[in-house]
């Protein structure tokens, strides 16, 4: 029997990529939105062929999810305007992969 989900464990570690991303996105750590949304993108067309994908969907969204919420919270102007740039520019592909999430 595989043991349970370590979901107490996951979620910090999402917290810490989302605590990291403030500070190193988009200058130290410029694809980090690309490999999550990489990550979500891998997991709606493998479908249920890969086991806990499911699993590694939820979790990536959920670090998104969290990494949006810090960057967001930036104040000072560069970093808004950067957060701005950056985000336009993935907020199609990504939300097409939530919109796809929600779907199944």
């Amino acid at each position: 029997m595989n043991p349970p989900p370590l979901n107490q464990l996951s979620t910090q570690c999402a917290v810490t990529i989302a605590k990291i991303a403030r500070i190193d996105f988009p200058l130290d750590w410029p694809d980090l939105l690309f490999i999550l949304a990489q990550t979500i993108q891998s997991t709606i067309e493998a479908g249920s062929s890969i086991k806990n994908n499911s699993l590694v969907q939820e979790r990536a969204l959920y670090t998104l999810h969290l990494v949006v919420k810090q960057l967001c919270q930036k104040t000072l102007p560069a970093s808004r305007l950067t957060f701005d740039q950056v985000f336009y520019k993935y907020s199609n592909s990504t939300l097409k992969l939530i919109d796809l999430k929600i779907a199944f």
